[in-house]
């Protein structure tokens, strides 16, 4: 990584791997760039994908939120049972 002389990053790569041979290399695209379908396809399942796991979170995330104001109302511990006492002692 450099600094230019404008203030900006220069950031160079060297990759030294054995990279995608050749002979494969005109395939690797193929089935997207032959059936634009597909690509079409793809798209609307992972769209309506997305969309149901944001659903199942929300809902979970509901979940949560009810279970914990229902055990917060209702103390199981008994760590607020006498915060009247107290804060009727301090109103005196």
């Amino acid at each position: 990584m450099k600094k230019c002389d404008d203030g900006s990053l220069a950031l160079s790569v060297k990759d030294d791997g054995i990279g995608i041979p050749a002979e494969s290399l005109s395939g690797i695209f193929a089935m997207f760039s032959a059936s634009p379908y597909a690509v079409f396809l793809l798209a609307i399942w992972c769209t309506s994908t997305m969309t149901d796991t944001h659903l199942l979170s929300a809902f979970l995330t509901l979940d949560y939120m009810l279970v914990s104001i229902q055990l917060t109302e209702r103390d199981p511990l008994g760590v607020h049972r006498n915060m009247r006492t107290i804060a009727i002692i301090y109103q005196r």
